[in-house]
């Protein structure tokens, strides 16, 4: 359950050059020009390719300079500004996302004000009010995210928990970076996100320049920060055991595939997807091992090539069993009874139930035989390879 950031305008980009991802976290933002305002053939683009490929998308509320906004001066719509242009643009965000079939919206708490005048400082209740309507409106879910100031709300996770206890719809994003500046103690981080009410977790180390409770929101590449760096009680590598949505936020994109590595599910992160000498009850199939499919599947097409004439038996769906593709749920032809065999040398074989399915990959390999099996394609004990 591991995902990226991206501008709007790079998603395919990025999805190509990181295909192992399941989600992705988009701002509707271009770095160094500002808010961006696709158009519906844009947004149906992008959608039509997410859902060919399987990624969710994820909305994170954007900020920065917006041409639509006074003199082109930089604006951040967060829940404290739910009010007037800025809860347009909230909403507009959201009706993008609405268009790309996005799962979650993640939004900035945003500061409680009284900065420069304490007479402007927004009351705790006025928060809380704001925070209730944009549940109310927004025909997504809305993660709140944990901020890097004490002089915003939400900057620690029993404040955020205290919120989502009053508006029980709503649930959190957990930023890293912003628990450390915010002044927390990294050494609990772990536990806070284990709790049920965290959905999703913004993967960030903190630059080695920051200082504890410093306020900095400013995020570092998992190897280079003070977590990698310093002995703090947490490491990345212990989110491998929590199965959340992990995203990274860091810097660096050509670091992108090893952070990704670092912090994801060890039967997930096997491999991306390889081609295989695949059987199926001794006939050669064309095979694909995806370390991203939960369920070995064969098209239908290619059963009638294998089996024209129907011999090998069906059998009994597994009770309960639902095979989703992108949100919508993907109809099962029949069962089939077959010994599935992989590698040159046929290293792997056992007997399956395998799903039919009316299009797709002639064999597609999933987690049911991964997992395990995880020691062989770990280990490389199997050729995958001619």
């Amino acid at each position: 359950m591991i995902g990226i950031t991206s501008e709007f305008t790079k998603v395919i980009e990025n999805y190509e050059k990181y295909p192992e991802i399941k989600y992705i976290q988009i701002l509707f933002c271009q770095r160094n020009i500002g808010i961006y305002y696709p158009e519906k053939r844009e947004l149906d683009s992008i959608s039509n390719y997410l859902k060919n490929k399987k990624i969710i998308p994820i909305i994170h509320i954007s900020m920065g300079k917006d041409p639509k906004w006074w003199n082109n001066t930089p604006i951040h719509p967060t829940v404290a500004k739910y009010y007037g242009y800025f809860r347009r643009h909230i909403l507009r965000e959201i009706n993008y996302g609405k268009q790309l079939r996005a799962q979650y919206i993640v939004i900035h708490c945003g500061s409680k004000g009284g900065r420069k005048n304490i007479k402007r400082t927004i009351p705790i209740e006025k928060f809380v009010e704001r925070l209730k309507q944009l549940q109310e409106e927004s025909s997504i879910s809305i993660l709140i995210e944990n901020s890097a100031s004490k002089k915003c709300f939400g900057s620690t996770f029993d404040e955020l928990l205290g919120y989502v206890k009053q508006i029980p719809k709503i649930s959190i994003c957990y930023d890293t970076m912003h628990h450390y500046s915010a002044g927390n103690d990294i050494n609990g981080i772990l536990n806070i996100l284990k709790h049920d009410k965290v959905i999703c977790i913004h993967v960030n180390d903190i630059p080695l320049k920051v200082t504890y409770g410093s306020e900095e929101d400013e995020h570092e590449s998992l190897t280079n920060g003070i977590i990698a760096t310093y002995d703090k009680g947490f490491k990345f590598e212990q989110l491998k055991s929590i199965n959340k949505i992990k995203i990274l936020e860091t810097p660096r994109n050509e670091l992108w595939n090893e952070e990704l590595r670092l912090i994801n599910n060890m039967t997930t992160g096997i491999v991306k997807v390889h081609s295989a000498p695949v059987t199926i009850n001794g006939r050669r199939v064309e095979g694909i091992i995806d370390s991203g499919a939960e369920w070995t599947l064969m098209s239908e097409k290619a059963l009638s090539r294998i089996d024209p004439q129907g011999k090998i038996p069906t059998t009994n769906p597994i009770p309960g069993f639902k095979l989703k593709s992108a949100n919508a749920e993907m109809p099962i032809e029949k069962w089939i009874l077959a010994t599935v065999s992989i590698g040159k040398n046929g290293e792997y074989k056992k007997q399956h139930k395998i799903p039919i399915v009316s299009q797709g990959r002639e064999v597609l390999i999933g987690l049911e035989i991964l997992n395990n099996e995880f020691d062989i394609f770990l280990t490389h004990k199997i050729s995958l390879c001619e």
